[in-house]
């Protein structure tokens, strides 16, 4: 609890859940973090996988949805960093080769080494019913209740 410049106590708020989006294309990083920040998600963002790595070292995140095909550092090799460090942390792994019977497949989500997998272009509701099944007890501040 804490007080308020009138002296109420108000109720403090579960933290704003933390999104980690890596992907090399401009275009997907600015629609993912204004969809994510309109759901109520805080987006971090970075355009390959040595800055989402050291974004994920600096800051507390909740999950990471990564593309599997980066520049520098190959989305598989940026997953198995991260398993190597947090195995407990939702994955979302993106990419324009998984056609439509694969996406969300268990089984290429496994290949991968992430949580889920879901095909380019995908459609951005499906993108926040995702996180918020991934992260059913943290949804994003906007569909909280007041």
């Amino acid at each position: 609890m804490r007080k308020s410049h009138r002296n109420k106590i108000e109720p403090r708020r579960p933290p704003i859940p933390r999104v980690l989006v890596i992907d090399d294309d401009e275009d997907v990083l600015g629609t993912l973090g204004i969809l994510l920040k309109e759901a109520g998600y805080q987006p971090l963002l970075a355009a390959d996988g040595h800055a989402g790595l050291r974004l994920l070292r600096a800051q507390s995140v909740d999950l990471v949805m990564t593309d599997v095909q980066l520049p520098k550092m190959d989305g598989r090799e940026v997953i198995f960093e991260i398993r190597r460090h947090n195995a407990a942390i939702p994955i979302v792994a993106m990419s324009g080769k998984i056609n439509g019977s694969a996406t969300n497949s268990p089984l290429t989500a496994e290949k991968l080494g992430a949580t889920r997998a879901i095909g380019k272009p995908f459609d951005l509701d499906d993108i926040v019913a995702l996180i918020g099944e991934l992260l059913p007890h943290m949804q994003g501040a906007n569909s909280r209740a007041s």
